[in-house]
């Protein structure tokens, strides 16, 4: 007799089930749990389960009977606890389990931290409430079970690229479509500006079936909604940022992902996943429509329409031509005026001083767009040549103006880092040479207000980037202030393209170059992107400054070619090997350099057979301390293994040809970074690679 948790043995099991459970607690990385229970549980049911002493929110992803498992527990070592409460029948699809479960192996990330980060925070702690009801989700309910119509879909990944004005109502329409076939539709969009402006667009005459969600709602009102969208016998529409895409729909006929270009899809801390991936998954899971739109899609996602693997949902639009007045500007000629004795290079050519000076006078609205907030994007040391870097993060520290943070000093200055915002005076010297002859670089929104300032002192002037606008309102109210002050200027990073509601007249690049140097494989399409959307939502007059005119981005850019653009950089991505062509796998450890550099360097042999990289990052970390990273790179086809593992909802899929000793080799590579410990860092096709 094998003994489970002490209280039952096999020969008298009567109803008990053996599941399996992923815990969805914050900092619970285990992957899965065995337990057993006489409840009555399905995938997707959430429960409590005893682990390390305390009870943990779980979901169950698997449920056997004994008689089923009856060899596996004869043969087992270990003895198997009762789980707690159960919470909830159906509280997930399996659907949904199975696609986190996917997006973990791709990603080597632990699946319940995926299902944590795809559910509003306020409907798990609502279900763990002392006191809260059991949720019983009948999946026989008549409004629960899929039609014949619904059980004969099939996997239809879409790509659309069209501007804003042409692809939002191709989505009204096809929202519509999908009602009319009793279905529901998943919008998600990357912000909470973008599902408030976006929703009131797209709900118009569907009110009472269309519900938005996002982070800033308050907890009573995202449970109150949570609960009606998954009851309504009615198809609905859900708006929303990635946050409520595990709601419960067995009618959900489409998914679409629009502002797919967005960075924010790509979660800036663990787990380490794409949202876009996930809704891949997901849609494949289900088997149903996945749209993935942008007025320019990324360039992965336009390779994978020209291979067959996506399908374009229309004709993909690859020319933007804009009947206004356009002209690159070359930075390198001699410009600017003595009026003013400034310490860097003028940020305003003539040029652009001239056709500021027009639209004030003709009070004509203008967006200046700067590549970085702050005074200057970067400093150097002038004697040997050193970044000033953050000792958190190792990128260029950013000169603000002083603010309430620290006390002033001798320049009315301050340091402060874009990613970590640890704050440092100005008044520093070079940690290597120990000069004071530190030199700004590069062109930030501060920098260039004074100067606009400067030359136009009785223009209405207003800046926009994460340093005035903490919150999507304040941004909201500085746009809205913006477009009601005829002869106005706006200076912004790129922060400004997702609160331009309406086109304005003229605008201008004021400094784009520095990002050029930025080690990010992706950082020409990002630029790319940043121009052509800025062209797009200006009606007469576009300018750009540069100081690399023979850049071919530019005149890609002026001409409205995304074709041209994306051929050069497919071309440039397949020479150098990265993505869509190869998966990169990205491992970082940082610490004591003694201990890092010895610990990397055993992992480097460890993963000799998978030909790794491996290389130091640039920039100070902190004294003593070193970041060390290895880069293997796959083709697409072998990671993370040939197969997905087929289950009752879905058949076998099988993702490439590769041969089974790939196949066993990047398995065996996923394994390995599964098993390691939570001070490496893992990131599969990470932004950047230094």
């Amino acid at each position: 007799m094998i003994t489970l948790g002490g209280r039952a043995t096999i020969q008298h099991m009567g109803d008990l089930k053996v599941i399996n459970v992923i815990p969805i607690e914050k900092g619970v990385f285990k992957d899965s749990l065995t337990y057993f229970t006489a409840q009555k549980v399905d995938i997707g049911s959430v429960v409590v389960a005893p682990l390390r002493h305390k009870e943990t929110l779980a979901v169950v992803t698997s449920v056997n009977t004994v008689e089923e498992m009856k060899i596996d527990l004869k043969t087992s070592e270990f003895s198997f606890k009762k789980i707690g409460k159960k919470l909830g029948n159906n509280l997930f699809l399996p659907e949904f389990i199975y696609a986190a479960k996917d997006t973990a192996e791709y990603f080597a990330s632990p699946p319940g931290q995926i299902v944590r980060l795809l559910s509003p925070k306020a409907v798990l702690n609502s279900w763990k409430k002392p006191g809260a009801t059991v949720i019983e989700r009948d999946r026989t309910s008549p409004e629960l079970i899929p039609s014949q119509e619904k059980k004969n879909r099939y996997f239809e990944p879409l790509i659309l690229q069209l501007p804003n004005e042409e692809r939002y109502p191709f989505y009204k329409s096809m929202i519509r479509e999908e009602f009319a076939k009793k279905n529901s539709v998943m919008f998600i969009l990357p912000t909470v500006h973008d599902v408030l402006e976006v929703g009131e667009a797209l709900k118009k005459g569907i009110e009472e079936y269309t519900t938005l969600f996002h982070g800033q709602m308050s907890a009573k009102s995202m449970i109150q909604k949570w609960q009606v969208a998954v009851d309504n016998p009615h198809p609905i529409l859900i708006i929303s940022t990635p946050i409520s895409i595990s709601l419960p729909r067995h009618d959900l006929s489409t998914i679409i992902i629009d502002k797919e270009f967005s960075p924010l899809y790509k979660t800036q801390g663990r787990p380490f996943i794409d949202i876009r991936k996930f809704a891949e998954f997901y849609a494949k899971r289900k088997q149903i429509k996945l749209v993935l739109g942008d007025s320019i899609l990324r360039v992965e996602d336009i390779y994978q329409g020209e291979t067959g693997l996506f399908v374009p949902a229309t004709p993909l639009k690859f020319r933007f031509p804009r009947t206004i007045e356009q002209e690159m500007i070359d930075m390198r000629k001699k410009i600017g005026s003595k009026e003013k004795n400034l310490e860097e290079t003028f940020i305003l050519s003539d040029k652009l001083k001239t056709e500021i000076k027009n639209a004030i006078s003709n009070r004509e609205n203008f967006v200046i767009l700067s590549a970085r907030k702050g005074l200057a994007t970067s400093t150097v040391c002038s004697d040997c040549g050193t970044v000033i870097n953050c000792e958190n993060c190792a990128i260029p520290l950013v000169l603000y103006k002083n603010g309430r943070d620290l006390p002033a000093d001798r320049h009315g200055t301050i340091f402060s880092c874009n990613r970590c915002n640890q704050k440092k005076s100005s008044d520093i010297k070079c940690t290597v040479c120990t000069s004071w002859k530190l030199k700004i670089l590069g062109v930030g929104t501060e920098k260039t207000e004074e100067e606009v300032r400067f030359y136009f002192p009785t223009a209405r002037v207003f800046r926009l980037d994460g340093e005035s606008a903490k919150s999507p309102r304040a941004a909201t109210e500085i746009i809205k202030n913006f477009y009601a002050t005829r002869g106005a200027i706006l200076i912004s990073t790129e922060m400004a393209l997702g609160y331009l509601k309406e086109n304005v007249d003229n605008s201008g690049v004021a400094s784009i170059d520095s990002l050029f140097a930025l080690p990010d494989f992706q950082m020409s399409e990002s630029i790319f992107n940043t121009l052509m959307q800025l062209k797009l939502k200006t009606n007469k007059r576009f300018f750009i400054q540069t100081r690399k005119p023979e850049d071919k981005i530019f005149e890609n850019v002026i001409r409205g070619d995304v074709l041209e653009f994306y051929r050069k950089e497919t071309r440039e991505r397949k020479k150098w090997g990265y993505p869509p062509f190869k998966v990169l796998t990205k491992i970082t450890s940082e610490g004591p350099k003694e201990m890092v550099g010895e610990e990397m360097e055993q992992l480097r042999r460890f993963l000799s057979k998978y030909q790794p990289v491996l290389f130091i990052s640039r920039g100070a970390i902190q004294k003593g301390h070193e970041k060390i990273n290895i880069l293997i790179k796959c083709g697409p086809t072998d990671w993370p293994k040939k197969e997905v593992r087929g289950t009752e909802l879905s058949p076998e899929v099988t993702s490439g040809d590769s041969s089974s000793t790939t196949e066993e080799q990047y398995s065996s590579l996923l394994e390995i970074l599964l098993s390691l410990p939570p001070r490496f860092t893992v990131k599969i096709n990470p932004d950047s690679i230094l």
